[in-house]
């Protein structure tokens, strides 16, 4: 019969794990195998991943979501996001998401209204868009569209 330690191994000429083992098992592929610059980028990729879906299917962010849909401590949520962001906590991150998608909205999509935009960049009223909008970027959503029309 073959050893659990066998069954996870590095391919180098594909660059991946194999494992035959559920997922919770190829995490402790990784973590035996990868330097922890490696995993922290990882894991941090897919907080990030997380944040977009959510933000695209209209669900709310919060610190819950994540650690439930990734299996994370909260320190280790909060550490990765300070590491690898200019921001000081997941709210200003998922913020910072939604903004980017708001400004390619607002230069790609001349037809869509400034309550459209907020609808689909994930915020909850243009309110809120044109507040956090204002704080970012220096200008209205209107001025920048304005600024930036093709």
């Amino acid at each position: 019969m073959q050893s659990t330690s066998m069954r996870c191994a590095f391919n180098a000429k594909q660059n991946r794990y194999l494992d035959t083992k559920p997922r919770n098992y190829s995490r402790r592929c990784i973590k035996k195998y990868m330097k922890k610059e490696e995993r922290n980028s990882l894991r941090f990729n897919q907080i990030d991943a997380v944040i977009r879906k959510a933000i695209d299917e209209k669900i709310p962010v919060s610190r819950q979501l994540i650690l439930d849909e990734l299996r994370m401590s909260k320190n280790t949520l909060c550490r990765l996001i300070h590491e690898y962001t200019d921001t000081s906590s997941l709210s200003e991150y998922a913020n910072s998401i939604r903004l980017e998608k708001a400004c390619s909205l607002l230069v790609d999509s001349p037809q869509l209204t400034i309550e459209g935009i907020a609808v689909e960049s994930g915020f909850g009223s243009s309110r809120q868009l044109g507040n956090v909008f204002k704080r970012y970027m220096g200008v209205t959503a209107t001025q920048y569209r304005k600024q930036h029309k093709k």
